[in-house]
């Protein structure tokens, strides 16, 4: 028996969902204004759309939205009141992933992301006022896991404008150039996973390649255990069955012996301590009447023929009782009774005269019958052969 121990077994490729929504708010903090007079902070909404190629890169297309207003007590004439919307499209990195801290980081993570963007500032007061950047965020999110569909997160994030030609209150020039004017912003949201499996690239902890070989290797171990239980239980049955088998050969081959030499076996032998050379039936009963030969055997009748079956007898039959009836055949059957037949015909409707002299005679049960071949068959089955072959396959009468 062989047992293949490298047997190949599937490790399902591990899935996670990769997509996620992040939805937040909290506050911004511009600074470098060219001398405006801005308030401490405003408030800021961001929303976004990210993918995670795998648990620790992927990226995010996003947008935020900001309103500025001049600090209170300054003149009419440098009073703004803007809005600025960025859209950006930024790398991100899951430092709890990228790191393998993943311990802790199956609650807690941080995700690290950068890119650039365009910028739309709008003035409130003049529609006709506006300023368009380029522009270059990049920030720190700490995530908090409560479920496998939902995260809260806190971001801390820092956007910088690229040649911005107006100030935040989108008309006031700009007279640096480069890198200009920007903000910080702090807010603090919730994460939705979108997906159907069980858990997202951001919790999810990728199989360690050794265990996952010893998993499998668990596996082949446990499948071939089972395999040799299995083939144990199978053995014991078997060999329960071979003992079995054994004892019933044991039993026919005593059954079948022949004690006596009689020619019947000791299971089927009435008498088994025959006397050597003492003539049986298929009991192995001694026959003590031995029947004589009565007129010609019907085996030698070969052919087709028609007969009266005047009877069948164990015993010695006088010698008159078919005296008017002959010519009178014999067939000796294998328990040694003798039938007795009278007649060779070509067709029942010749032998009825015959089996009328038999009743007449006293012989109230016998009947005609058929024989092929020195084999008994019936009158319906003869009549067929008789039309078949026609008259070449009757006996000489």
């Amino acid at each position: 028996m062989t047992l293949v121990l490298n047997a190949t077994t599937t490790i399902a490729q591990e899935s996670y969902n990769r997509f996620s929504i992040d939805l937040g708010g909290g506050i911004t903090k511009p600074y470098r204004q060219q001398g405006l007079a801005t308030g401490i902070y405003y408030p800021n909404i961001n929303l976004g759309l990210r993918y995670m190629s795998n648990t620790k890169f992927g990226f995010k297309i996003g947008g935020q939205y900001n309103q500025f207003k001049s600090a209170s007590g300054v003149s009419v004439a440098k009073e703004f009141d803007s809005r600025l919307m960025a859209f950006n499209v930024e790398g991100v990195i899951n430092m709890g992933r990228a790191l393998q801290f993943e311990e802790w980081a199956k609650r807690l993570t941080i995700l690290v992301h950068a890119g650039p963007g365009y910028t739309l500032l709008n003035s409130n007061i003049d529609k006709s006022i506006k300023d368009q950047a380029l522009n270059l965020n990049m920030g720190i999110t700490g995530m908090i896991r409560l479920s496998d569909r939902i995260s809260i997160n806190a971001d801390m994030s820092n956007m910088i404008h690229i040649m911005q030609s107006k100030a935040l209150d989108a008309k006031s020039p700009i007279t640096s150039s480069g890198f200009d004017g920007g903000f910080m912003s702090f807010s603090v949201g919730v994460s939705v996973y979108l997906g159907k499996n069980k858990t997202h690239a951001d919790w999810h902890v990728p199989v360690n390649p050794l265990k996952r070989q010893l998993d499998s290797l668990a596996l082949v171990v446990k499948a071939n255990e089972e395999k040799v239980d299995s083939l144990s239980g199978k053995l014991t049955g078997v060999e329960e069955k071979i003992n079995t088998l054994e004892t019933s050969l044991e039993t026919i081959q005593k059954d079948l012996q022949d004690d006596d030499k009689d020619g019947v076996a000791n299971k089927f032998d009435l008498e088994p301590n025959s006397k050597e050379g003492v003539r049986v039936d298929t009991k192995g009963q001694e026959i003590k009447d031995n029947v004589p030969y009565s007129g010609q055997d019907l085996d030698n009748e070969r052919g087709l023929f028609f007969t009266v079956q005047l009877g069948v007898f164990a015993k010695e039959v006088s010698k008159d009782k078919f005296s008017n009836l002959a010519p009178v055949k014999t067939k000796t059957m294998p328990d040694m009774t003798v039938r007795f037949f009278s007649g060779v015909f070509h067709s029942d409707a010749e032998a009825k005269a015959k089996l009328q002299d038999a009743k007449n005679a006293g012989i109230t049960d016998a009947f005609i019958t058929a024989y092929y071949k020195g084999e008994r068959i019936t009158i319906k089955e003869a009549k067929r052969i008789l039309a078949e072959q026609g008259p070449s396959v009757l006996s000489p009468r």
